[in-house]
């Protein structure tokens, strides 16, 4: 079961501009950034269309040269949480889990409360049983967009992977009545009814 809501191409593409000085040495920067995460965009997993098959000889050597520029990047900018997170996201589309972790975590320990840092971080801190972390992370980034269903459902995965079975099913029956109409929240809210009947719990983490 994956986690509810994932960012769009839109949001991966444009929402991790982050400015650079208008030296050389900067630009030589934002050339790699903009090169790795060209490189990496058909690999992304996203909401909005399905991704290509990055475990393909081209796609293992299309992330590779991905990783290896922002490697740059992160080590002469390690405030750079973009960077981080584009790490995480190729190690996650290679089904990398605690590479993906451990980059989430770098960028959410710079960008707390960014809806897709933090979300992306609870997905990943899940598929390596951090769970307390990922349910500590989706409840300050929930509370902080405490008008945004997505990451209030989030919360609620979180607290079924790491077991807290009553609160999940009230976060998640929040999250529903903010957004009837979510078909993945409905899934979500069904699971939890499930595994408190006694069924044992899914997979939470991508495959």
């Amino acid at each position: 079961m994956r986690s509810v809501h994932s960012p769009s191409l839109f949001l991966a593409t444009l929402a991790f501009a982050l400015s650079f000085s208008s030296s050389a040495w900067a630009e030589d920067l934002e050339s790699n950034f903009k090169e790795a995460t060209a490189r990496l965009q058909p690999y992304l997993v996203l909401t909005d269309r399905a991704a290509a098959n990055a475990r393909t000889g081209v796609g293992k050597a299309e992330i590779a040269g991905a990783l290896a520029l922002l490697e740059k990047v992160t080590a002469a900018r390690p405030d750079h949480w973009p960077a981080f997170w584009f790490i995480g996201k190729a190690h996650q589309a290679l089904r990398e889990h605690p590479a993906s972790y451990e980059a989430f975590k770098q960028s959410f320990a710079l960008k707390p409360l960014h809806p897709d840092v933090a979300r992306e971080f609870v997905i990943e801190a899940i598929c390596v049983n951090a769970t307390s972390e990922a349910v500590t992370a989706a409840r300050g980034v929930a509370t902080s967009n405490a008008s945004n269903a997505g990451l209030r459902a989030n919360l609620g995965l979180a607290l079924l992977a790491n077991g807290q079975l009553a609160e999940a099913y009230n976060v998640t029956k929040e999250a529903l009545a903010m957004d009837p109409n979510d078909r993945i929240t409905k899934g979500l809210l069904a699971e939890i009814v499930e595994v408190q009947r006694g069924r044992p719990p899914s997979q939470y983490c991508p495959p």
